[in-house]
């Protein structure tokens, strides 16, 4: 009720907050249909902010929308272009969003900066994606020092899959000193956190 008070209003938040209630029918009836509309409104609502603030946040948020095609029709290009102004105001979330993108378009040296610049600024998923293109060798140059570096830093902020990643090498030992006690420290807190491969 107090969502649809403040959508009422013209809140974009609110809209965007019941298009998710309303698709995973969460205290509401199920609807797509009525998913679909509150979504519709939260992107108006937030292009509308956006072209008055040029904020990153809403960049960003506008870029995702975009890409997933969620209240609007999906644009990738668009997308693109959203994530890249967002990213270059320094915005991580947006970084990180760039470089997964480019490195789906084979593109991965560009993918890298921005990941980099994502995992300078704590984003735990970009210090992940890092250390395991560092750790695989196929794309950039093997080097398993930088790679376990981004995968600790991001296990460190709680990242479950970087926890099992790192669980692994030191249960193997392979590129790494063996550590039993360091590969179980890992794989229970990923475990901890839902991680079946860890719990296993």
């Amino acid at each position: 009720e107090l969502y649809c008070a403040s959508a009422a209003q013209g809140n974009p938040y609110a809209s965007y907050e019941l298009g998710k209630m309303c698709r995973t029918g969460t205290g509401i009836e199920s609807s797509e249909e009525q998913a679909e509309i509150h979504f519709q409104d939260a992107f108006s609502g937030f292009l509308s902010m956006e072209k008055q603030s040029h904020d990153d946040k809403l960049q960003y948020r506008l870029g995702q929308m975009l890409y997933q095609g969620t209240g609007t029709d999906k644009d990738e290009e668009e997308a693109v272009r959203y994530w890249q102004q967002a990213a270059k105001l320094g915005n991580a979330n947006a970084q990180y969003a760039l470089g997964k993108f480019l490195q789906s378009q084979k593109r991965t040296d560009e993918a890298v900066s921005w990941y980099e610049k994502a995992a300078a600024q704590g984003n735990s998923c970009a210090a992940y994606r890092l250390g395991k293109l560092y750790l695989q060798g196929k794309d950039v140059p093997k080097d398993v020092p930088k790679a376990v570096s981004y995968l600790t830093a991001s296990a460190e902020q709680g990242n479950q899959y970087a926890q099992y990643t790192l669980g692994k090498l030191y249960l193997t030992g392979q590129d790494v000193k063996q550590d039993w006690e360091q590969a179980w420290a890992y794989f229970y807190e990923s475990a901890e956190q839902g991680n079946e491969y860890a719990d296993f």
